[in-house]
């Protein structure tokens, strides 16, 4: 969905799953939402302190709406809380903020879990890497699946317990 510059003005975001996809933007563009979405800052405005045209402005708001509104990142957000630790921060650097596999593994961000000798967790390789983010991906299907046949729909937050 396209939404042009005019439309853009009539986007209200109430979605709780959207407000949290919204959240795991990065801190420039979640601000520069917030400001347009809740403040009610204009395009002009945003523009003048951005140092852009407000056409750009535009372009920038559509596309970080369209990102935030991916139903992938929806399901990913609603399914935060059922994912363990380590998946939670694999999903984060992986599939939310975009870093490689191999960047990952050769920076060591993600331990093999906790050695009983005290010394340092050896690194996840990059296959073992890909082989958890297809588990998170599954699971995440699993849990959008389940919400859907329970009637919630496939990105409705999950009823509080």
């Amino acid at each position: 969905m396209c939404l042009r510059p005019a439309k853009l003005s009539q986007v209200r975001v109430s979605d709780t799953a959207l407000l949290r996809a919204i959240g795991t933007l990065p801190r420039r563009d979640r601000s520069l939402l917030q400001l347009f979405l809740n403040k009610g800052a204009s395009q002009g405005e945003l523009a003048g302190v951005l140092g852009v045209s407000r056409q750009r402005v535009g372009k920038i708001l559509r596309q970080l709406l369209t990102e935030a509104s991916d139903p992938g990142r929806l399901a990913l957000v609603n399914a935060w809380h059922r994912l363990s630790p380590q998946q939670q921060r694999l999903a984060y650097l992986h599939l939310i903020l975009g870093m490689p596999l191999r960047e990952i593994s050769r920076l060591g961000l993600i331990s093999q879990g906790a050695e009983a000798n005290g010394c340092p967790d050896p690194a996840v390789g990059r296959t073992t890497l890909g082989r958890l983010v297809r588990q998170i991906e599954r699971k995440v299907r699993r849990i959008a699946a389940a919400a859907e046949r329970e009637g919630h729909g496939a990105l409705a937050t999950p009823p509080d317990r």
